[in-house]
């Protein structure tokens, strides 16, 4: 049975999916196709989705995500360039906590991701979506 919110674009699906009504679930390569067409000529947003796609497993899910662990690691590795070491990698901290998180609810609530929750008080799960065209 699906869950319709009050006053909301948003259900919540028999797995535990919350999600934008009609969103369909993708798997990454299909996902980072249809952000790079929908976030043309938004720089960052064109790299958190690259983040995204690059941490998602091959059913499009984030397990446990954790932000500091994602924007230190897949979000680094999608923008090293070749002048950078290996060893080089972003570095979180409160600002970026906060545009991430941003990045996220944007992404979210515009139809682009599912969220359910988890045993776990400080990670979230995510899903990748395609919003209803």
């Amino acid at each position: 049975m699906v869950e319709h919110f009050e006053g909301t674009d948003m259900v919540e699906d028999d797995e535990g999916w919350c999600h934008l009504v009609d969103a369909v679930f993708v798997a990454p390569e299909d996902w980072v196709e249809y952000t790079r067409i929908a976030f043309e000529g938004d720089d960052a947003m064109y790299f958190v989705c690259e983040g995204l796609s690059a941490a998602a497993d091959e059913s499009g899910q984030l397990l446990y995500f954790r932000p500091d662990v994602w924007y230190e690691h897949h979000l680094s590795g999608v923008m090293r360039t070749e002048e950078d070491p290996q060893s080089w990698s972003l570095k979180f901290d409160r600002f970026v906590s906060t545009v991430v998180s941003g990045s996220m609810d944007r992404l979210f609530f515009t139809g682009w991701l599912a969220q359910s929750g988890n045993d776990s008080k400080r990670t979230v799960n995510w899903r990748l979506t395609i919003p209803p065209s």
